[in-house]
């Protein structure tokens, strides 16, 4: 069985881009385009991953990712947190809510691939 990533980004560039080539690799993929609809569809779809950027309407991904993890239900499921931000504060913010791993955009897709491996063991 696929394994299954959820991708929530309020770019559609990004989520087409991102959701064609983790389709290419075998994952099936769905995507949400702000934070509120990214925790919907993590407690509805259940993924085995979660692609989150941090700035998005609605809900930051820093948010969601908070709510992620201290649901007991969900805590469970890796979190990959992508954003332009090359601050050092954003990814202390983004590893101290919760997140297993933090990607810079722009990012090469062979990239982004090598972390969603390791962050699904």
């Amino acid at each position: 069985m696929a394994k299954r990533i959820l991708i929530a980004d309020d770019e559609q560039d990004i989520k087409d881009v991102v959701q064609i080539y983790l389709e290419s690799q075998g994952y099936e993929v769905e995507t949400a385009y702000d934070g509120l609809d990214a925790l919907d569809r993590i407690e509805t779809w259940k993924p085995d991953l979660v692609l989150l950027d941090i700035m998005m309407p609605v809900m930051d991904g820093i948010s969601v990712c908070r709510k992620v993890k201290s649901s007991p239900a969900t805590q469970h499921i890796p979190i990959i947190m992508v954003s332009a931000a090359a601050k050092a504060e954003k990814e202390a913010e983004a590893r101290d809510a919760g997140a297993t791993a933090y990607v810079l955009k722009p990012f090469e897709p062979g990239d982004l691939m090598k972390t969603v491996e390791k962050c699904l063991g």
